[in-house]
């Protein structure tokens, strides 16, 4: 179609209107291109010849002037050669017309001072051997005319050019110079009576490439005189020609392009410049050449207009013959090409017209669907065939039509079709049918997922909080008594930071199976998200033994390994249990109850449960308050920090300060950091308390002597805070305390529960040389599998084992065990709660590398600390 639509075109072009019109507009083209090309030419030699004139006029006049002036310098140095008396001579200037001319003269003796001048002799006695005239004829004997270089007047201070000659004795010798002085008050006139376009100048150039000259608009430009011509076009072409002109573009003087008209001043060393500016050279023509293209273009779209008048008519006939071929052609695209079946039928109900798609959503022999074929006919050929869902005809196919504007047939093979009828203006029928199977499928999904945990397949939190309301109605209305239970899994971010995430969910997918295997179908369970799982346990009789027994089937069932991939994997679950009526009647009741048990439960170590007891309430009530307390001290400052030192166990001297926190709450007074740091961590405030510690004790400790080590401990949950790294380095930068005199000190459970992370973090501080400690050691399970994974700098022994070792035989070999390891290692020891002289004294024999209780210095405020070694050395005395 395409292709046939520009051969039509093509043909329409070669008509002899067609080619008639070209030719014309090709014609005028032409014609333009001359008129415009003899107008430019025109204009240039209109220039060229006025730039000649202006040049010829200029010669004449300087030509003639300086004749004049040097017929008068012939004359008076006759005179003066023939009398020899100056009086005379003098008095003879003044009596002739010499005096009277525009030409100043004046007579230079030989030693280079002016005797008298034509104008007067103010400047009699005046010194001008440095002036380029005098030098001419001193130095030569020719009798030359010389015309000097433009020059400045001492006594009036006017620009002149000076033409002198030689003055010799009756012996030929040198006896002064006699000269006359051409003044540019007298040129700037003669040129300011030239007529030249604005912007274009005149130049009087000598052949030593000085500028004598230069005037614009008809004034003189004094900057421009004496100074050397910038552009050497016209020193290289008069010796190829007296005259002629050249382009000029740019120039120290002038940026627009120029047309510059030379003439050698015939007799004399002098060039005449005429510069005029192509724009205005073009004027004229420019205003000619607009004249002719409005013309050329009016003639042009008169043709182009009658040979478009007469392509369209053409044209329109051209298209009107074969739009009803391309109509019918795109019609039948787009039949071909629908996504719905599509059939219209007339007001007897037979097919006007029927696409492919309509036989294939019915899977309709070919022949049912050409024109003229009954609905009925393709209705009975469907209902035979068991592929017809839609509307009750009871013989009437009329009912197909009439049943609704919209209807789903469910066919046979399970797809379902959305039928849409409509009639059309001539009585008949337009129907379009759709597969809306997928659409239906999508949409169940999606319900589905609104509804129900992606991963797991289990209802989601929005339906757990509606069967738990629909139970707590059910109570309301009948009585029936049902429980909650809320379960998180034990160790299972351990199983997410080893094996990875995706294994994580494998995980949880297995958990859901078998947590589902120990439920009834009158059970409800459902995943909160993350481990987190509750269910809605209903039971008849004896709530707490139906939720005891529920809650040991799962326990057992959870312990027993999981197999992921070659991976065997080992959880627990923790759960915490609410009654309903015996701990609440409401969803929000119930199941902040059911929260505190599992807290409860998760503190006795795990796989365990929990019934809700009303204490958990005041402990949790408690420890709100402690938080709140809390927030409120972080506030008004009243936190702050003691400290306590670390002595050398053999010298004791002290090798560093340790930063302990300390609550100077309002009503209890101080309060150790074991009675508020949990829940500074549970609440996450320990962040924010930790980063004011470190930078406080930061800068405390820049004060201290260089060699005395500040050690700070870090919370395992602040190893969580992907800030935690900004904020030490932060606070060194901030205190200017240098890395190497801060030890960070963490405890094995941070390790154990943040392994990966606190690694990740800790590389970080050895990296700019901060210390690391393993603090509390000998009271984890994985100790040595940590001293073998990070290099830590040293090992803090636990005060428990400190203050047995004078009492259990077990406790000095623990001690002696890590100190050997430590030795192993090249790692220090710091012994914690040394409260006795009979304790220093066992674990300096047994090796330790420093010490730190009570024995040295209870921990109080920095004003408190005292770095010298004597105290130490008087209070331990006896343990020496």
């Amino acid at each position: 179609m395409y292709v046939q639509r520009r051969l039509a075109w093509a043909r329409l072009v070669l008509q002899p209107l067609t080619l008639v019109a070209t030719m014309t507009v090709i014609a005028i083209a032409c014609i333009l291109v001359y008129l415009v090309k003899y107008e430019n030419g025109h204009a240039h030699d209109s220039a060229v010849k006025n730039g000649n004139n202006l040049a010829e006029a200029i010669e004449h006049y300087l030509s003639s002037s300086i004749r004049s002036a040097d017929e008068m310098l012939l004359l008076a140095r006759s005179y003066l050669t023939i009398h020899q008396d100056e009086q005379s001579f003098l008095s003879w200037i003044r009596q002739s017309r010499i005096a009277e001319s525009a030409f100043r003269m004046t007579l230079v003796g030989s030693d280079g001072k002016i005797k008298f001048s034509s104008t007067g002799t103010q400047v009699a006695g005046l010194d001008v051997r440095d002036r380029d005239y005098f030098q001419a004829h001193v130095d030569s004997e020719s009798d030359e005319l010389f015309i000097s270089k433009p020059l400045k007047f001492r006594a009036t201070g006017r620009w002149s050019i000076v033409v002198s000659r030689r003055v010799n004795l009756s012996d030929g010798s040198f006896a002064g110079v006699i000269n006359a002085a051409f003044e540019y008050d007298r040129l700037e006139k003669f040129l300011s009576s030239l007529e030249l376009d604005t912007g274009g100048f005149i130049a009087l150039i000598g052949l030593d490439g000085i500028i004598r000259a230069r005037a614009v608009d008809g004034r003189l430009m004094p900057e421009a005189i004496g100074r050397s011509l910038p552009d050497a076009n016209a020193l290289r072409l008069y010796k190829q020609a007296p005259s002629g002109h050249y382009w000029m573009t740019g120039g120290e003087f002038e940026q627009s392009r120029r047309m510059v008209t030379y003439r050698l001043v015939k007799g004399f060393p002098l060039i005449v410049l005429i510069a005029q500016i192509e724009r205005n050279i073009l004027v004229r023509a420019e205003a000619t050449k607009k004249a002719y293209y409005g013309f050329a273009s009016a003639a042009a779209t008169v043709v182009l207009l009658a040979a478009a008048f007469g392509i369209s008519r053409r044209r329109k006939l051209t298209i009107a013959s074969e739009a009803l071929k391309d109509t019918n052609a795109r019609f039948s695209t787009a039949l071909a090409h629908m996504s719905q079946g599509l059939c219209m039928f007339d007001a007897a109900h037979r097919i006007v017209v029927a696409n492919d798609r309509y036989r294939e959503l019915f899977q309709l022999p070919a022949e049912l669907i050409q024109p003229g074929t009954n609905l009925a006919k393709i209705l009975d050929y469907r209902i035979a065939a068991g592929n017809y869902g839609g509307p009750a005809l009871n013989g009437d196919v009329t009912a197909y039509f009439n049943h609704s504007d919209e209807f789903q047939e469910e066919l046979s093979d399970g797809r379902v079709v959305l039928t849409i009828c409509g009639k059309t203006n001539e009585g008949g029928w337009l129907t379009t049918h759709k597969d809306i199977s997928e659409r239906l499928k999508h949409e169940a999904q999606v319900l589905f997922l609104a509804h129900h945990d992606a991963l797991t397949g289990l209802p989601n939190r929005a339906v757990f909080w509606e069967r738990m309301a629909d139970a707590c109605a059910r109570h309301r209305r009948l009585g029936m008594l049902f429980n909650i239970l809320v379960l998180d899994l034990d160790r299972f971010k351990q199983v997410n930071d080893t094996l990875g995430h995706p294994a994580g969910d494998t995980l949880l997918i297995q958990v859901a199976g078998r947590l589902k295997s120990t439920l009834r179908d009158t059970d409800v369970l459902a995943r909160l998200g993350g481990d987190e799982f509750a269910l809605v346990q209903s039971c008849e009789t004896d709530p707490r033994g139906s939720a005891q027994s529920l809650a040991s089937r799962i326990i057992n069932a959870i312990v027993e390994p999981f197999t992921i991939g070659a991976e065997e994997v080992t959880i627990g679950t923790s759960i915490g249990i609410a009654l309903a009526p015996e701990h609440g009647t409401t969803s929000d009741g119930l199941l902040k109850m059911a929260d505190l048990a599992l807290y409860h439960a998760k503190s006795q170590g795990g796989s365990s449960y929990a019934f809700f007891d009303p204490a958990f309430s005041a402990a949790a009530n408690d420890q709100r308050q402690i938080e709140d307390d809390l927030r409120s001290a972080i506030t008004l400052g009243q936190l702050e920090l003691h400290y306590q030192p670390i002595v050398d166990a053999t010298t004791m001297d002290t090798r560093g300060v340790e930063a302990l926190l300390r609550w100077r709450h309002p009503q209890k007074g101080l309060i150790n950091p074991e009675q508020f740091v949990p829940s500074a961590e549970a609440s996450g405030l320990i962040t924010r308390i930790g980063e004011w510690v470190l930078l406080t004790a930061c800068m405390e400790a820049a004060n201290w002597p260089s060699t005395i080590k500040l050690a700070v401990n870090l919370s395992a949950v602040q190893f969580r805070s992907p800030r935690l790294a900004d904020q030490v380095i932060c606070a060194l930068a901030q205190s200017g305390l240098p890395p190497e005199r801060l030890e960070l000190e963490i405890t094995e459970t941070a390790l154990v529960r943040n392994q990966s992370e606190c690694l990740a973090v800790l590389r970080q501080f050895k990296a700019v040389g901060i210390s690391i400690a393993l603090d509390d050691f000998g009271t984890g399970y994985s100790s040595l599998s940590h001293l073998t994974t990070f290099p830590f700098d040293k090992i803090k022994i636990d005060k428990s084992f400190t203050q047995n070792i004078t009492k259990r035989a077990d406790s000095a070999a623990v001690i002696s065990a890590i100190l050997a390891l430590a030795q192993s290692l090249d790692v220090e020891t710091t012994a914690e709660g040394v409260e006795t002289e009979e304790q220093l004294k066992l674990l300096r024999m047994a090796g330790v590398s420093s010490i730190q209780g009570h024995l040295i210095k209870r921990p109080g405020p920095a004003s408190e600390l005292r770095f010298s070694s004597r105290s130490f050395h008087q209070k331990v005395g006896h343990a020496a």
